[in-house]
């Protein structure tokens, strides 16, 4: 696994901003497809597993995973932060596992 990437707050720059984008991840519901000899259609299942993903987790200056919490209707839900670079921008995923 990558190195870890610690989280600090933004802070305001007179520099040019980096485009970021946050999407939240799912490890399950994911499937492939293929047609069986007799004209059917038949899904499998995957499940995405972190440790096999290239994906860095953000740490906080604790070195404890990032999380953030949104407060719903009913509970609070909180999401721990994980990144991946897709080209040049980073990509913040969330998991709620």
């Amino acid at each position: 696994m990558p190195a870890a990437w610690v989280y600090s707050p933004p802070i305001i720059r007179k520099k040019p901003a980096i485009l970021a984008c946050l999407w939240s991840v799912y490890t399950e519901g994911y499937f492939s497809q293929h047609i069986t000899e007799d004209g059917w259609q038949e899904a499998r299942n995957t499940h995405l597993n972190f440790e096999e993903l290239a994906v860095i987790p953000i740490m906080n200056e604790k070195s404890q995973p990032a999380t953030v919490t949104v407060d719903l209707p009913g509970r609070p839900v909180t999401a721990r932060l994980w990144q991946i670079q897709v080209g040049r921008v980073p990509l913040i995923l969330l998991d709620a596992n």
